[in-house]
């Protein structure tokens, strides 16, 4: 269970970015660390233990106004040596598409961020049947923008949006109830809070700490 909700925080959606400011680099006016090296540490509550989650960028390839960002993050949880998780994706403009895991490409990219959008926008992703050739759940998952708010963290305060993605899981829901999730993601920094619920179990995360790449 505490596999699945870390996967959750770590795959669920990003939020939504208003028109970057006039003059602003267009890599720093993403909803996305876009820079080897930048490094975001989380604390992780559930059962009411606190945990640190580390995440950092190690790799960016840029072509045509997409960066292609890697991350890596120590994730206790993962059944990798050494409890790694790595995740790609696609950042630009027009949003960010979540294309790997690991070291495979998705068969079929999972879009969690569709630009312009406003609160109230929503958008549905089916993994069916492409990614069960790669080994993934196939859960359809709705998405829900909502409205942009000030977030505060221990690593300040950020002007965030949120975004809730529901998965649908019939099989899942008979065992542990509904899945949901809800993100707040701010300019340059990406994800600065999380909320996820499995029936009435709860998992917060909220940044501790940003580090840009030097």
């Amino acid at each position: 269970m505490l596999r699945a909700l870390v996967a959750l925080f770590v795959v669920a959606p990003l939020a939504v970015a208003a028109p970057p400011p006039m003059g602003a680099k267009k890599a720093d006016a993403l909803y996305f660390p876009t820079k080897v090296g930048t490094k975001r540490v989380y604390e992780v509550t559930f059962n009411g233990t606190t945990t640190e989650l580390t995440i950092v960028v190690t790799a960016v390839v840029e072509k045509d106004g997409v960066w292609r960002v890697t991350e890596e993050s120590d994730d206790p949880t993962s059944a990798v040596a050494g409890g790694k998780s790595v995740m790609t994706n696609e950042v630009s403009d027009k949003g960010v598409t979540l294309v790997a895991r690991g070291a495979k490409d998705l068969p079929k990219p999972q879009p969690l961020l569709k630009l312009p959008a406003k609160s109230g926008d929503t958008w549905d992703f089916d993994p069916a049947p492409a990614n069960r050739s790669a080994g993934l759940q196939s859960e359809a998952t709705t998405y829900v923008v909502g409205k942009e708010e000030d977030v505060e963290t221990p690593a300040g305060k950020f002007k965030a949006v949120s975004v809730e993605s529901k998965r649908k899981n019939p099989k899942a829901e008979r065992v542990a109830g509904p899945v949901a999730v809800t993100q707040w993601y701010a300019v340059g920094a990406g994800k600065v809070k999380a909320v996820s619920k499995i029936g009435d179990r709860e998992r917060t995360m909220v940044l501790k700490s940003f580090t840009p790449a030097k």
